[in-house]
């Protein structure tokens, strides 16, 4: 399965950044598992992210193929109100799966899907929207509601009870609802989480409220090792820190040469 969490940052009592976060484990039942599989995706033209849980196989190649074409400048248009490109996606994303398999056989596809759709409009205002689906063709979309502090949108997936139980017992520690404290709490549940079916690396995506710029892919450095949606970029050559930011486990902005936080970045204190 997944653990798959959203949400929203404040600044000043106003939203500054919108995130999603999850694992990277991908597990066939007690056959194999996968720990580099991608579960968030990221828009290099325009602010637009996603995340996925549930069903693999369909969500991977609908979402991958979905990013590539509104970078080409396809399928929706930035200047567009978040309902305008949330119904445009959903139009997509119903015809696609109408031609999936997935009544050929219980191997095709789960029972279930869900996808975390986060955007920006013109004016900065933040947007998120969790699209569900089940085997029954059973749809329903919700439009989750932005809090004036730092706030979870939307936590689910299979490791769900895991992080909520250890979020609380952060917010009861520190009193504090941050963004710092979402990703701390989730590298936190990762590294000891009983479901198997959740592991890997975390893997980050986001958007900034500044206007005209696109989404943010993030490398992530996690135990010593430096990941890349999901996926071990030790050996790469480049690792130039213009290239993508890169946060480490406490949610510092940091150096992906030296691993350390960048100078002059905030330190990020853990309970």
């Amino acid at each position: 399965m997944t653990l798959l969490a959203s949400w929203v940052a404040v600044d000043s009592r106003k939203p500054s950044a919108i995130y999603i976060v999850s694992d990277s484990k991908i597990t066939w039942g007690n056959k194999g598992e996968y720990k580099y599989g991608r579960k968030v995706f990221a828009s290099l033209t325009s602010p637009n992210i996603f995340g996925y849980c549930g069903d693999v196989l369909f969500p991977t190649i609908f979402l991958s193929q979905l990013v590539s074409l509104i970078d080409a400048g396809l399928i929706i248009k930035t200047e567009w109100t978040y309902r305008k490109k949330t119904a445009a996606i959903i139009k997509y994303l119903k015809e696609t799966l109408s031609t999936y398999p997935y009544r050929k056989g219980d191997n095709i596809m789960r029972d279930e899907l869900e996808i975390i759709y986060g955007t920006r409009d013109k004016d900065s205002t933040f947007h998120c929207v969790d699209i569900k689906w089940s085997k029954h063709n059973k749809w329903t979309f919700q439009s989750l509601p932005m809090e004036r502090q730092s706030y979870q949108l939307r936590i689910t997936g299979s490791g769900k009870f895991e992080f909520k139980k250890k979020y609380e017992e952060y917010i009861q520690n520190k009193g504090m609802r941050t963004s710092r404290a979402m990703f701390q709490t989730f590298c936190d549940t990762l590294k000891n989480i009983k479901d198997k079916h959740c592991g890997g690396a975390p893997q980050l995506v986001g958007i900034y409220s500044k206007p005209n710029s696109p989404a943010r892919n993030y490398g992530i450095i996690y135990k010593n090792h430096r990941y890349a949606l999901g996926l071990l970029v030790d050996a790469c050559k480049n690792m130039n820190a213009d290239t993508i930011e890169w946060r480490n486990e406490l949610f510092e902005i940091c150096n992906p040469k030296s691993m350390n936080r960048r100078e002059g970045a905030q330190a990020q204190p853990y309970p």
